[in-house]
């Protein structure tokens, strides 16, 4: 459609111990820990940052 948009969603694999994080932390904080750690986000079985 001629001046459309998309939006691309992403999805991730988190630990119960990120979502805390991220709730305490916000959204920044925890995307920070994530690229401090060099995850792998396709792998379902990392370990937690938080």
């Amino acid at each position: 459609m001629p001046g459309g948009h998309a939006r691309i969603l992403w999805t991730l694999p988190v630990t119960t111990a990120e979502i805390e994080f991220r709730r305490r932390h916000g959204h920044e904080a925890l995307e920070q820990l994530f690229d401090e750690a060099e995850i792998i986000p396709t792998d379902p079985f990392r370990a937690s940052v938080a």
